[in-house]
């Protein structure tokens, strides 16, 4: 079903709530996840707890998915259809790499402390060493506490970046 739509079209939401795992099921979910990656735009899981935080966390690394996990129905359903924010964080593949587009272009504050940790959840389970990254900082409009998150956000990524290109005239402006 899933292979026969168009790809990075789709939107899916998982409920693993009250799932009984074994290495059999682990194994399928973990091909299952690999092969309907392109066809997938957003995906999000629900229902997650005790020891199948550890499963979901290694099919997240093995398949190099971005599937944020959430406790709430609704909430998971919001994150999937808001196309605003989520489109300032874009985790795609290019030629076999991960590439992760960030756009800071004429953010506000609070924009930034949202995308800020809308990448952290995103980021935080790639290999490290693993993500090309493109990100647009250009424009931004901080105060002095956003731009030192804005620093130790760098700092926190730095490990996961194999390499990095940006843009901007932020950056000198802000005094990052």
């Amino acid at each position: 079903m899933i292979r026969g739509q168009p790809e990075d079209t789709l939107l899916t939401l998982t409920n693993v709530k009250d799932a009984r795992f074994n290495y059999k099921v682990v194994d399928a979910m973990k091909d299952f996840v690999v092969h309907n990656k392109p066809y997938v735009r957003k995906g999000a899981v629900i229902g997650v707890k005790g020891l199948q935080k550890i499963i979901y966390d290694a099919i997240l690394k093995f398949s190099r998915r971005v599937l944020p996990r959430f406790d709430d129905f609704d909430k998971a359903k919001d994150w999937l259809v808001d196309i605003g924010e989520t489109e300032r964080v874009k985790l795609t593949t290019h030629k076999e790499k991960q590439v992760l587009y960030l756009d800071f272009l004429n953010y506000s504050m609070e924009e930034a402390r949202r995308t800020i940790k809308e990448s952290k959840r995103i980021i935080g389970v790639q290999p490290e060493n693993s993500l090309l990254t493109l990100a647009n900082i250009a424009d931004g409009h901080f105060d002095s506490k956003t731009a030192q998150e804005v620093k130790n956000f760098v700092l926190y990524i730095k490990r996961f970046l194999k390499r990095c290109c940006y843009w901007s005239g932020w950056a000198s402006k802000n005094h990052l």
